[in-house]
Parts: structure tokens; sequence; C-alpha cells
């Protein structure tokens, strides 16, 4: 078990995303997902001792200015859409280091900071969920609870999801039944543009399909003058169905 001290003090914020709606939100993959702490602008500071910093940095991916810190070669964590970047790639991170200041950077509507945890298992790195003890991490609030890095390869946690069989789409133009709020997106696939919200019970016209390589099936709609592209099957769960 590697314990993970949060980015900032706990009593300071509020879990306005959880790992788990990431990986349930259309257009993501579990290489994006993390946990949203939303606050008020403060510094971020160091979750393990004897870190390195492996970036610092404005990406182009939607996190803003962001920090990727390696502890020990068997833990990464990652802060999102930072105000600034207080520390430079090679810098030394410890508990007390202030990364930056937790803000709204990037792709973001809210200050908060996009933290994500990532361990070295015998099969390579994985994104897992901070808030999933079976996954080898348990988050602390108070430095003196950290216990260093020691021996923690272990066996990789199973799946958390199981790609189904695709269903049989129609073959003619139907119209299509939001079931769950979801965002519009300008083209099936990570980092697409978002398009503005589409609401549960709205009825959009199906013009087109597609399946990407997850197995995942996004639909083109149309309503009105405006049109993109809508989850109808994503990670497992449908998010729209035929009328």
């Amino acid at each position: 078990m590697i314990t993970v001290l949060y980015p900032i003090p706990r009593e300071t914020f509020w879990v306005s995303s959880t790992w788990t709606d990431h990986l349930n939100r259309p257009g993501y993959k579990r290489e994006y997902a993390g946990t949203d702490f939303a606050s008020h602008e403060q510094p971020l500071r160091g979750s393990q001792y004897g870190g390195k910093v492996l970036q610092s940095m404005w990406s182009d991916k939607g996190y803003g200015y962001t920090t990727f810190v390696d502890y020990g070669g068997v833990l990464r964590i990652r802060n999102a859409h930072q105000k600034d970047l207080a520390v430079n790639i090679g810098d030394a991170v410890t508990p007390n280091t202030n990364l930056g200041t937790l803000d709204t950077t990037g792709n973001s509507t809210g200050n908060h900071t996009h933290f994500e945890v990532w361990i070295k298992y015998d099969e390579g790195w994985r994104n897992v969920d901070p808030f999933d003890p079976s996954m080898g991490v348990k988050l602390v609030n108070d430095m003196n609870l950290l216990e260093p890095l020691g021996e923690v390869i272990q066996p990789l946690p199973p799946a958390q999801f199981v790609i189904p069989d695709i269903p049989d789409l129609p073959q003619v133009k139907p119209t299509a039944l939001i079931t769950k709020w979801i965002n519009l997106r300008s083209l099936p696939q990570i980092n697409s543009y978002d398009l503005g919200d589409v609401r549960p019970g709205e009825k959009w016209q199906v013009t087109g399909s597609s399946i990407d390589g997850q197995g995942n099936i996004w639909l083109a709609v149309k309503r009105d003058t405006r049109v993109g592209w809508a989850a109808a099957y994503y990670n497992g769960q449908t998010w729209l169905e035929f009328v």
C-alpha cells in the first residue's frame, strides 16, 4: 500500500468530480481520469517523499499549467489547471514543496486541481482511483501519516470496465432520445471540442455512426442548426436510445 498526501489540506476542498466520473464521461480515456478537488487559490504540495519533477509546463491537452512528479519510480502524481508553476523539471520534491497555485487554467470551468495518481505495477504504469484501496493507494491528510515508499509492486488489479458485445445499429436514420446529460462533441475521440450540453429527454436526428478503438459507439446527431457527435454506448453504459 502506498500512502499519498492530499495536494491541499482535506478541510479546504470538496470533491467536484471523482475518478469514475471521468471514466464515465464521453470523450475520456483511463489515461486522463483523475479526481477533481475544488477549492480556493492556494499552494499545491508534494504528495510523498523523494520526488522528482518530470513535467512542469503548459499543456495543450487541456491540463493548463500542470506538474507531474515521480516518486521513487513507483508512484507518479499529476496536478493540473494550476495558475502558475513553482518548480522546474528535475527539481527535488517533498511534502513541503510548493508545486504551484490551484486555479482554473486549461480546460476547466472553476477553481480545482485535477489530481491523477499513477502506480507502477509489474505490467507497467497504471492510472488508479486514489479513493479505492484495492488499487494500492491510501490518501492521508497529515504528512506524519506518510509511510516512505518501500516495496510496493503488486499484481495489476482487475479491469474496472469490460467492453460488452456491440449491439446492432439501425440501418435507417432514426431519432435518438437522450437518456443522460452528456456533452456534444466535435469528434468521437479524446480531446475533441465541447459543443455544449445535451439534456436528458431531448430528441435528436441520427445521421451517422462510428465505433472507436475501445468499442464505444458514437452517433452523429443533428437538431436544428446544432450538429455533433454524442456517445451512444460508452464504457458499457447506454447514453441514448432509438425511438
